[in-house]
Parts: structure tokens; sequence; C-alpha cells
């Protein structure tokens, strides 16, 4: 990503726990989330120094105008969008045709699992359900034995959209 980005859109904010450091690379920040503590969350970040537009609502229906954003993340957000086909339509709607999209998956792994029970004291499974299974498809062993793990739905709904789609990095367990 450049250095400096004019507006970012991050999709599906939470509590804004990230919000900070997004802020210190942004002019202008947004996020959308589909819970209804924007306020909430934008006040207590204002507490903090950052300055930031929430909404409350949906990657599959945005209230941002067209070509808005230079840059949108998705971390750990589109495993839990049931429409991932419209979000997609609509990200490209709202990201510039030289905008930049970054989309972080959660994959299968042991230890994850076992760090976010540890950290959240829930089970991921429980928390992911069937979502991570849309979005992150079983490995598949290649020719050459070595495995290799292909998102397939996601980057076939990003691509239906659109949206430009390359792969900088991929761990798994």
């Amino acid at each position: 990503l450049p250095a400096r980005i004019d507006r970012l859109l991050k999709i599906g904010y939470g509590s804004g726990v990230h919000m900070p450091h997004w802020a210190t690379k942004v002019r202008e920040l947004y996020g959308i989330d589909p819970h209804p503590h924007a306020d909430r969350v934008t006040a207590t970040l204002a507490r903090h120094g950052v300055v930031a537009r929430l909404s409350s609502g949906t990657a599959e229906a945005m209230p941002y105008p067209d070509a808005h954003f230079d840059c949108i993340l998705a971390i750990s957000a589109l495993e839990f969008i049931p429409a991932l086909g419209a979000a997609c339509r609509e990200m490209r709607r709202v990201l510039r045709p030289d905008g930049r999209l970054v989309v972080v998956m959660p994959g299968r792994s042991a230890v994850v699992d076992f760090g976010f029970m540890l950290l959240t004291g829930q089970s991921a499974k429980m928390d992911y359900g069937h979502r991570r299974a849309a979005v992150v498809p079983i490995p598949v062993a290649a020719t050459s034995g070595s495995a290799l793990n292909e998102a397939v739905t996601t980057l076939r709904a990003i691509a239906a959209a659109g949206l430009p789609a390359g792969i900088a990095a991929q761990v798994t367990g």
C-alpha cells in the first residue's frame, strides 16, 4: 500500500480497536459495521484523538458515493457477510478505479484457533461456524505434492464484481 492514503474504508470495524493504527496512515478514515454502536465507537475513538466517520450498515448496501475510496480493508470480515457477491459489487462501486482492496480471511489452523480460544475464551469453530468454510476452501493437494489453499469462492466473487484481485501472501496452518 502507499505510505499515505486519502480515504480508507474499513469494513467490519467492530469495537474500533484497530482504527487508531489506520488513522495514522490516512487523511480520512471511514468504517462500516452492521452493529448499531457507530456513535458510541466514534465517541470512544474521539476521546483518544482519532477522527473516524463510522456508519452502521452492511457491505451489501453502503451509504457512500461512487468511487469514493482509495483503499478498502476487509480484515476478517468477508466470512460474516451473507451476500458476498452483492458486497463485492458494492465494494467495486465505492472503490476508485485505481484503488486497492485488501482482504484478509481466517485460515484453518489448530494453533491459530487455540490462540483465538486463549484470547477470547471462545471457540473459533463456534464463532465462525460455517462462514469460514464459505470463504476459505479446503486445501487441495497439488501435483507436486505441496498443499495449495486457493480461496476460489472469494476470488470468483471478487472477480465477478470487477474488482482487481491478487494474492500478496497467505499463511495457513
